[in-house]
């Protein structure tokens, strides 16, 4: 065989490996799952916390940025960038906020959209995990990262600053996905689009894109469309080099070891046990923590026995880690000397990175334990199966307590009565400590908004 033909032959493979149609799952049953899973998944996103009430405070860039700018410049606000770049999401829910709900409601407001995309990602992804894997049960299991990932529970809770992350990795569903009827292509393809509009690191979806624009026809056209469009607009806008790194990638290609342990501790560990439990193991050194992947390794090796089985399952659950790994050293590089593992609770400071990656990893995970599950009647099999359920679920509730940065400072009922108290000497505009008040962020409230 030519070389060519060769080429020939593993784009065939790989364009049917990554080529299932992905119709919504039908029926009453899977619906009711979808609908309870969903519910649940919102009513915790939007619970207190014995660490505070995300929805009482108001979250960094949430005020200093998005609602600040979207009260003084209103629409004009949406194409303003942010670090060098667009962040059409934030902005969106900022400005629907600010002008449809009371200012009291303002952060609960902005908490429900939050709560609300992720929900949108989970029902995207859903069909698609549903079709590689066989399973409609499975594929909303998997599908549910979106809402019960257990680091989900830390810095990316409750606001809209971090969904950007959220929104990249939902796009990274609707473009896998197939989606021949038009509801779905038309979710699918506002979600490309919001998430190229709303963070840089979706333009690296463009080769999918442009795969799925030139090897589908019809309505599962429509999703690269977006997703191109988005990307041909935010790069008009974009700043290069306004960001104001930490550091580069080259202090990761020059602690080599550190960026491997940086990989694994942030991604795979911190997925499977969540945050805090990381960090306790991290009290006993990096090489200890390594090893409480033993357990992700019994998974990978169970599933692997059924992996012929489930080829499009297990395809997908491979792809998955790879893209998890790719992006995450990518981020990591943007501030690579800011988040050394200095102490033992530095995993904890960018914890949307982990988050950002276990996205794609609880995914992978769960499709594992599918094959697993399924493929085997070993008792060790199932008996992994469960432990990793097990401690998915234990690592949720620990990182359920939520993350103290999100109340250090004054409520959102206080930083209001005291604007109110500024206002009534005459003054247009105030500025306000938000949380977390310790980083200096500060938020400007237009007077006139506090009337309405």
């Amino acid at each position: 065989m030519s070389a060519q033909s060769k080429v020939a032959s593993a784009w065939t493979k790989l364009r049917a490996a990554f080529s299932l149609p992905t119709p919504w799952p039908v029926g009453r049953q899977p619906l009711v799952w979808f609908l309870l899973l969903v519910a649940i998944g919102i009513a915790l996103q939007l619970a207190p916390r014995p660490a505070g009430w995300p929805m009482g405070y108001l979250f960094a860039e949430d005020g200093q940025v998005f609602l600040t700018e979207a009260l003084r410049d209103g629409g004009g606000s949406l194409l303003q960038t942010y670090a060098g770049y667009l962040h059409l999401v934030p902005r969106s829910i900022a400005l629907t906020c600010s002008s449809v709900v009371s200012p009291a409601n303002y952060v609960l407001c902005t908490g429900v959209a939050a709560a609300l995309v992720k929900a949108v990602a989970c029902a995207i992804a859903w069909p698609v995990l549903a079709a590689y894997a066989r399973s409609w049960a499975w594929g909303l299991a998997a599908a549910s990262a979106f809402l019960f990932i257990p680091v989900g529970n830390l810095e990316v809770l409750g606001n809209i600053a971090n969904l950007r992350w959220f929104l990249v990795a939902g796009a990274l569903f609707a473009l896998l996905g197939v989606f021949r009827e038009w509801p779905m292509a038309a979710l699918a393809t506002l979600f490309t689009f919001a998430a190229t509009m709303s963070d840089p690191l979706a333009f690296a979806l463009a080769p999918l894109a442009i795969w799925r624009l030139v090897g589908e026809r019809g309505w599962a056209r429509l999703p690269g469309i977006g997703a191109l469009v988005g990307t041909v607009v935010h790069l008009l806008h974009i700043q290069p080099g306004a960001r104001g790194e930490r550091g580069t990638a080259l202090d990761l290609v020059a602690n080599p070891f550190d960026t491997a342990a940086q990989l694994l501790v942030r991604g795979p560990v911190a997925a499977q046990y969540g945050m805090n439990w990381t960090q306790e193991f991290l009290r006993f050194g990096v090489l200890p923590t390594l090893a409480t992947l033993t357990l992700t390794a019994f998974l990978i090796a169970a599933a692997w026995q059924s992996r012929h089985l489930f080829k499009e399952a297990w395809g997908l659950a491979v792809a998955l880690v790879v893209v998890a790994g790719v992006l995450l050293l990518a981020v990591l590089s943007f501030p690579a000397s800011y988040i050394a593992f200095t102490e033992i609770w530095s995993p904890s400071q960018p914890s949307r990175y982990s988050a950002f990656a276990a996205l794609f990893l609880t995914t992978a995970m769960v499709l594992a334990m599918s094959i697993a599950w399924r493929g085997s009647a070993r008792l060790w099999h199932r008996a992994v199966v469960v432990l990793v359920g097990l401690t998915l679920i234990a690592a949720f509730l620990s990182d359920g307590r939520g993350d103290p940065r999100h109340s250090s400072g004054s409520t959102w009922t206080a930083m209001l009565s005291e604007a109110g108290e500024l206002c009534s000497d005459g003054a247009a505009e105030v500025e306000l400590p938000n949380v977390p008040d310790y980083e200096g962020w500060r938020t400007t409230i237009q007077c006139d908004w506090l009337e309405r």
